[in-house]
């Protein structure tokens, strides 16, 4: 997907750190890119609500 990585990049940008992304992530592209935009419109980084005992 074209602009998915400009988004990673604002998103780094914008809150310091890179958007909470594992390997094994199920998501598409786009479904990765309308979380990324959300935080960004919401000036808020994501949560993923990750287990602490669960490897990603």
């Amino acid at each position: 997907m074209d602009g998915l990585y400009e988004l990673m990049d604002e998103y780094a940008e914008k809150f310091g750190d890179n958007f909470p992304h594992p390997p094994t992530d199920p998501r598409s592209d786009e479904e990765i890119a309308s979380l990324i935009r959300e935080s960004l419109d919401v000036g808020k980084p994501h949560n993923p609500h990750w287990q602490p005992d669960c490897d990603y």
